[in-house]
């Protein structure tokens, strides 16, 4: 009779035993390595047996991972085009303010919707811009406004991409004009990781400047 386990057990075929090692979940601590997707075989002889028997040890089966529940801002964010539906709409409107929607979207544009909590009655909406480098804030910036404050930021060799939302953002270095080599290390480095960590799509230029192409302060 030939019975496996896989936690410090032993194996009998016959007369012969073989003592299996104990088990952590992934490999065992001596000769037996064992895993969710596979099954390991190895040979066993001995005077009373055939050459060449086999203890199989068998793995458990895992049940299915469950689907990943996205969050309401997640799905947003896999609808909106590449981060521009529904800002492109919304930004058309006669309406001062933009959309639920439309406020989780301009967040990657760098830019948040306010209004003042403390004013009764119809609010009072603008928007904060927030630059990238050295992460100056503009505040009170009316919708209307917004295209023209933005392509102007943009054609100044300035940038919001990015600056605001839940993408990793806002890298600092040390801004001392110094010549040492820690300090260009650290400033070279800062710039390789706000690179790596800016958004590759072409959504800010398509929405602020028309597509235009120009000299800009993102890597291309």
């Amino acid at each position: 009779m030939t019975t496996a386990t896989s936690f410090g057990a032993t194996a009998v075929l016959k007369d012969v035993k073989i003592q299996i090692g104990s088990f952590d979940g992934s490999r065992s601590s001596n000769s037996v390595g064992l895993s969710r997707r596979h099954v390991n075989l190895f040979s066993v002889s001995s005077s009373t047996s055939r050459p060449n028997s086999l203890i199989r040890a068998v793995s458990t089966s895992v049940k299915p991972e469950t689907e990943t529940k996205h969050s309401k801002v997640e799905i947003i964010k896999e609808h909106s085009n590449f981060i521009r539906y529904p800002l492109n709409e919304e930004l058309l409107t006669d309406a001062p303010n933009i959309n639920e929607s439309a406020t989780q979207i301009i967040k990657f544009h760098g830019s948040y919707e306010q209004y003042n909590r403390g004013e009764r009655g119809a609010r009072s909406y603008s928007f904060m811009l927030r630059t990238k480098n050295p992460s100056f804030q503009l505040h009170g910036v009316l919708k209307k406004n917004l295209k023209t404050v933005m392509s102007s930021i943009i054609h100044s060799v300035g940038s919001t991409l990015g600056a605001c939302g839940d993408p990793n953002r806002n890298v600092l270095a040390p801004a001392a004009p110094f010549a040492r080599k820690d300090y260009q290390f650290a400033q070279q480095t800062a710039d390789d990781i706000a690179a790596l960590l800016t958004p590759q799509s072409g959504f800010y230029y398509d929405m602020w400047v028309d597509g235009e192409k120009i000299m800009s302060a993102e890597p291309p």
